[in-house]
């Protein structure tokens, strides 16, 4: 191809190393990598990764050694002071996840009493304040209210008496009804109009 390159322009090249033909050949395309090139490159990576691996294991090793030596080298009380201070940090730690905990569970109640939450909706809710996450507290409350929405609207629909809608013809009273002299059809009118007789 470099062939091609030199007869199209007749080999010059200006100052920039770049051929000067006016743009008139394009850029060589990229290779394409090939399933050998590639499952080389994997092999590569992965002799790499266990040569971090490896040198990794050997400096924790390294450094429980030292620790080793450092402790035989410690006197008593110096001893005594490492742990006392290892038995802080883990104090430390503990007290942290237990306050953690009860921020958790503090939030997680005051979403269930004062709003009203479901219990995983306030968990979310909570998770998602001690996390600083403002977007998704607001889709948990955006569900939240969906779910209130939603329960509102079949408590109403519960609640609220049968319509009318004209099927015999007009709104019939009690007077109406029990002025029917077939027994059968007045029968049926109260059945369909049982509201006007619940007193």
């Amino acid at each position: 191809m470099a062939d091609v390159l030199d007869n199209n322009n007749g080999g010059q090249q200006g100052a920039d190393g770049n051929n000067n033909n006016g743009g008139t050949t394009p850029p060589p395309e990229p290779k394409t990598p090939t399933i050998e090139d590639l499952q080389l490159q994997l092999a590569e990576e992965r002799a790499k990764a266990q040569k971090f691996k490896s040198s990794f294991d050997k400096v924790s090793s390294e450094v429980a050694e030292y620790k080793k030596q450092l402790r035989a080298k410690l006197t008593e009380d110096e001893q005594k002071q490492l742990e006392i201070e290892e038995e802080r940090a883990k104090q430390a730690e503990y007290i942290k996840e237990l306050e953690d905990f009860k921020k958790m569970s503090d939030a997680t109640n005051r979403y269930l009493s004062v709003v009203g939450m479901s219990a995983e909706l306030a968990k979310e809710a909570a998770d998602a304040e001690l996390n600083g996450d403002m977007d998704a507290l607001a889709q948990v409350y955006s569900k939240h209210n969906e779910m209130v929405k939603k329960q509102m609207e079949t408590e109403f629909l519960k609640g609220r008496p049968p319509i009318n809608n004209g099927s015999n013809g007009s709104a019939l009273t009690k007077k109406d009804i029990l002025a029917i002299t077939d027994p059968v059809e007045r029968q049926r009118l109260i059945a369909e109009n049982i509201e006007l007789f619940e007193n």
